[in-house]
């Protein structure tokens, strides 16, 4: 887990006659009728006027520090701080609690004959529709508060309106936008966990040649996936055809294999066409514990991250004599499985074993049940896999080879039957297996 820098994002200094002139812009482009109302402004009335109305009149000061969060606000929505995974957020979810994501695969082709129109024109041609959920899992709320009389000590010194504006911004935006990227980060660590990507194993960048040979990687691979294919996206195994154009694509890598890159790959290449590579890229800290993982290159589409909202409220306690504003932030932080994804990583991914859920269990003719299934190994690794059934007498008795659900027919005669589940890892040999006893 990477700990919070000590470096934080800043307004310009300003003093309270340039903090005030800036406010009340802000307040004019919010409409904030409220606020022009009841603070003048400082040409007109002079600096100290002013000041002395917001340090004195309670009222006056509630409206001006409402505009000091919406202020902030403004600032958290035009800086991404240290976590630039903000970026890759596809847009605001304004109402529900999720969001439904679905695509249509690509329709198989049949031999066209004239002689079969009047029987197959009407035929139903059902579409491949699939669709995944995507529910709101981050939610936090954030809470400073500012003391009356702290406010008006700082609208009456020289600096103090930016002061307390800053307050505001680092105790609260800082905070929500490190436990955001951290969240943020864990979704892509998953898609390592889970083998969400198509391993390509490729020499670590720390060389000048390496560098080379990561560099041409990205670029092969990112106009492979210009392509249609099964091939690497994680519902590939069940033929979901998708592709990616080269403007989506981002390269996620680690603040040393980026210097390494730059320094040992793109410098040598500078004038040479190859090295304009077409990605955006973003830098983490670390991939965790994924030593031999080096980048990621990944469909932006892929990461699900939408904001429902980043509000904040200001509110005046007049038994304390203090002011408390919230930032209360809820997003959907999610991964899609329908787009394609390359995981570089410098040594082979082995499955040593699979795991089947329920190993063994009893079931009575005509009933229906789910298995699971989880895969073992080192790197990265599918977590994916197909499915088979041996033992059975009747052709009622089957498992669906992608979802692991079992049928068993009302006549099946067998009294027991063979679960097996096989990695859609390639070349993998291990299996995992449950046994199922069937009864009337």
């Amino acid at each position: 887990m990477p700990s919070k820098t000590t470096t934080k994002p800043t307004l310009e200094p300003m003093n309270n006659e340039q903090a005030l002139s800036m406010m009340r812009s802000v307040a004019a482009e919010q409409e904030d009728s409220d606020y022009l109302q009841r603070i003048p402004e400082v040409a007109q009335a002079g600096l100290d006027r002013v000041q002395t109305l917001i340090a004195t009149n309670l009222d006056v000061m509630t409206e001006f520090m409402k505009l000091v969060g919406r202020i902030a606000m403004t600032f958290f929505a035009n800086q991404t701080y240290f976590n630039d995974l903000r970026g890759l957020k596809r847009g605001r979810m304004y109402t529900g609690e999720s969001a439904l994501e679905y695509i249509v695969n690509a329709v198989k082709g049949y031999d066209f004959d004239p002689e079969k129109a009047q029987q197959n024109m009407t035929n139903y041609a059902k579409p491949d529709i699939r669709s995944l959920i995507h529910a709101r899992n981050f939610n936090m709320q954030y809470k400073t508060t500012v003391f009356r009389d702290d406010v008006a000590r700082a609208v009456v010194s020289e600096n103090g309106i930016y002061e307390i504006t800053q307050q505001v911004i680092n105790s609260l935006g800082y905070s929500g936008n490190f436990d955001e990227y951290l969240a943020m980060k864990h979704v892509i660590l998953n898609v390592i966990e889970q083998g969400l990507g198509l391993s390509v194993v490729i020499p670590a960048p720390t060389t000048e040649d390496a560098s080379r040979q990561m560099l041409a990687a990205i670029k092969a691979w990112g106009k492979k996936l210009t392509y249609p294919s099964t091939k690497y996206n994680p519902q590939g195994y069940a033929g979901l055809v998708t592709n990616t154009q080269t403007e989506n694509l981002v390269l996620i890598t680690t603040p040393e294999y980026d210097a390494y890159l730059d320094v040992y790959g793109l410098a040598p290449l500078f004038h040479l066409d190859v090295a304009n590579i077409e990605y955006s890229k973003i830098i983490v800290d670390d991939f965790g514990a994924h030593d031999n993982v080096t980048g990621i290159l990944v469909d932006r589409n892929a990461l699900m991250f939408l904001e429902n909202y980043w509000e904040m409220e200001t509110w005046y306690n007049r038994e304390g004599r203090f002011f408390n504003h919230w930032l209360t932030i809820s997003e959907v932080l999610s991964y899609s499985l329908f787009r394609n994804c390359i995981i570089f990583q410098t040594s082979a991914s082995n499955v040593t074993g699979i795991t089947v859920s329920p190993a063994k269990v009893t079931m009575v003719k005509g009933e229906k049940r789910r298995f699971t299934a989880t895969v073992q190994g080192e790197g990265v690794i599918p977590q994916s896999v197909t499915w088979t059934l041996s033992g059975q007498a009747k052709d009622g008795t089957k498992i669906d080879n992608y979802s692991g659900e079992l049928t068993v027919a009302e006549d099946e005669t067998a009294s027991t039957l063979t679960v097996t589940a096989h990695s859609t890892l390639a070349d993998v040999s291990e299996t995992g297996t449950a046994t199922v006893t069937v009864t009337d």
